[in-house]
This record gives C-alpha cells, sequence and structure tokens, in this order.
C-alpha cells in the first residue's frame, strides 16, 4: 500500500520564479514556510531556501522570495567582471549580493563559478567579520541548522586556499 503525501506539504510555500538567462526556460524558487505578509514585513525571515539558478541579477526573483532565511545565488565571475557577465548571462558575486539584499535574506552562499578560478572565487568581505555570506564548492552539503558557521569558517579556508594556490602544477604522469 502507498501513502498519499500532498505536495507542497501544508504550511510549505514553493515559488517558482522566471529569471534571466540566455535560455527561455530559466527559473529561481524557493522552498520555504508560509508566513503571512504582515510577519514578512515585520522582517521575521522565513524558514528556508531560494536558489536563482543561472540567472543575470533578477530583481523580481529577490522580491519574491523576500525574507527567506538561505540564499543560493550563482555568481560565475568576480565583482570586477560585470561585463563579461553581462554577454555570459551571469551574475558577479557583488550583484549576488545586491540580490541578498532585495530580498533580506538571512545568509548568502554563492554558487557556480568560473573555471578561471583554480581555488577560490574572489569574494569581496570574505574572511572581514562578515558572517552571513559564504561560497559554495561543487558536491558541499551542509545542515541547515550549521549554515550560520559557513560565515565563520572563510579566514581560515581563504588561508588554506591561499597555501595551494601558491604550490607548483603537478605534471601529468607524476
Amino acid at each position: 500500500s502507498t501513502t498519499s503525501i500532498p505536495f507542497p506539504p501544508p504550511g510549505i510555500n514553493i515559488d517558482v520564479v522566471p529569471v534571466n538567462h540566455s535560455c527561455r526556460l530559466a527559473f529561481g524558487f524557493g522552498v520555504y514556510q508560509n508566513l503571512s505578509q504582515e510577519q514578512i514585513l515585520n522582517g521575521e525571515v522565513k524558514w528556508g531556501v531560494a536558489y536563482s539558478g543561472d540567472t543575470r541579477p533578477c530583481r523580481s526573483f529577490g522580491e519574491a522570495i523576500k525574507g527567506v532565511g538561505v540564499l543560493i545565488h550563482e555568481a560565475t565571475f568576480d565583482e570586477n567582471m560585470e561585463e563579461e557577465a553581462v554577454a555570459k548571462m551571469h551574475s558577479t558575486t557583488a550583484e549576488a549580493e545586491g540580490i541578498a539584499n532585495v530580498a533580506g535574506a538571512g545568509f548568502l552562499i554563492m554558487n557556480h563559478f568560473s573555471q578561471r578560478y583554480p581555488v577560490l572565487a574572489p569574494v569581496e568581505g570574505r574572511g572581514k567579520g562578515k558572517k552571513n555570506k559564504a561560497v559554495s564548492f561543487d558536491m558541499m552539503r551542509v545542515k541547515l541548522a550549521e549554515i550560520g558557521e559557513l560565515g565563520q569558517m572563510w579566514n581560515k579556508v581563504t588561508k588554506l586556499c591561499s597555501e595551494w594556490s601558491k604550490e607548483e602544477p603537478v605534471e601529468e604522469g607524476e
């Protein structure tokens, strides 16, 4: 016998928002608890997660996920590469932070970095007391209850990665 589970479950809201990317069917989404408009306007942070997908900065996405707890936003290029980001329909780190500000997100995780960054993408303000943002790596997993610890560990991660980037590249066959 099978059990039918309503989707989404009661008390959970899913928003799907068109975003600005080179393909016609690009969407960002948010999955979070239902809060009243009054709770959102009073600054209560929604329990939940929003994901931008590949996109240029999209204010309508930021407004749709207003008050979300965690925003995962693509940041393919560093903030000095806006022209290239525009040409390739992606976001810079600064633009991802801008959408996090529009959304009032409790925490920002930036991802989808260009391969031009061999170790760690440059993120303005990372490791300088910023506890509400971090970058992610492929296959990275974090428990929602431990998300705040990401912002606290960037000094250590930055130091470790700077040591790696100083190492001589390994030649094939070694």
